[in-house]
C-alpha cells in the first residue's frame, strides 16, 4: 500500500500476543502504530491520537469493540474501522449495521486477509481525499457530503452558503465577481449585493479558519 498521506493505526486487541503480532505486521505500512488492550483504552487512545485507521476485536473486557466504534462514529465518520471477528461474534455483528464498519477480518488472520485489508484501506483513503477540500489544517469541506468539518465538529450550512463556499473554493486565489455569485443559484433568484454581504458574514462566523476577502465593487476571494 503506497502512502500518499500520514497514516496512523490503532490496534485494540486484548490478546497480548496477537496485538504484538499485528503491530509488527503493520509497522512498515503505517507512519505510526499503537496497540492497546481493551475498549476503554482504545477510546482514550482514539481521542488522544486521532488515528486514520482502527483495527479492533469485538469481545473484550469492559467496553467491547462495537461500543468503542459506536463512540468513535459520534465524532468521526471517516476513520477506517476494521473489526476482528470469529464465528461466535455473528450475533454481535447484527448490531453493527448502523456503525459504518469498513472491513471484517475473520480469525485466524492470514497474510492474504491482511493484503486485502491494506487494499481496502488504500481505496477508502483515496476516495475520501478526492472529496476532501482543505480550508485549513483543522478544517475541510467534504464536497460529496456537502458539509464542513472543523476539528471534530460538523458545521451546518444552508444551501445558499454551500453554493457560495463551493464557488470560492473552486476559484481559490482568484476573485469571484458579484455577478458570478448572483448567477450561481439554481432558482435564478436575484441576490442583492447586501444579501451576499450578509451571507459572507455568516460564512466567516460559522467557519473560523475561512478567510474571505472583499474586493470593493468587484467581488470576493479566499487565499
Amino acid at each position: 500500500m503506497q502512502k500518499s498521506e500520514y497514516l496512523s493505526l490503532l490496534i485494540v486487541e486484548d490478546d497480548h500476543e496477537s496485538n504484538k503480532n499485528l503491530q509488527e505486521l503493520f509497522r512498515d505500512k503505517f507512519d505510526d502504530v499503537v496497540g492497546v488492550y481493551n475498549g476503554t483504552e482504545g477510546w482514550e487512545a482514539f481521542k488522544s491520537l486521532r488515528p486514520n485507521v482502527i483495527i479492533t476485536d469485538i469481545q473484550m473486557p469492559g467496553m467491547n469493540g462495537l461500543d468503542l466504534v459506536r463512540n468513535i462514529r459520534k465524532i468521526d465518520q471517516n476513520c477506517f474501522v476494521a473489526v476482528l471477528t470469529s464465528y461466535s461474534d455473528q450475533q454481535y455483528l447484527l448490531q453493527a449495521v448502523s456503525l459504518k464498519l469498513d472491513s471484517y477480518i475473520l480469525k485466524p488472520v492470514t497474510s492474504l486477509k491482511l493484503e486485502s485489508l491494506l487494499k481496502s484501506i488504500h481505496s477508502s483513503r483515496v476516495h475520501l481525499l478526492q472529496h476532501k477540500v482543505l480550508i485549513s489544517k483543522d478544517t475541510y469541506y467534504d464536497s460529496k457530503a456537502k458539509m464542513v468539518m472543523y476539528v471534530d465538529k460538523r458545521i451546518h450550512l444552508t444551501h445558499v452558503e454551500i453554493t457560495i463556499l463551493e464557488l470560492l473554493l473552486y476559484y481559490r486565489g482568484e476573485v469571484v465577481l458579484h455577478e458570478t455569485i448572483e448567477n450561481a443559484f439554481c432558482d435564478n433568484t436575484e441576490k442583492s449585493r447586501n444579501a451576499i454581504k450578509i451571507i459572507m458574514s455568516h460564512l466567516r462566523k460559522k467557519i473560523p479558519d475561512l478567510t474571505i476577502r472583499s474586493i470593493q465593487k468587484i467581488g470576493y476571494t479566499i487565499p
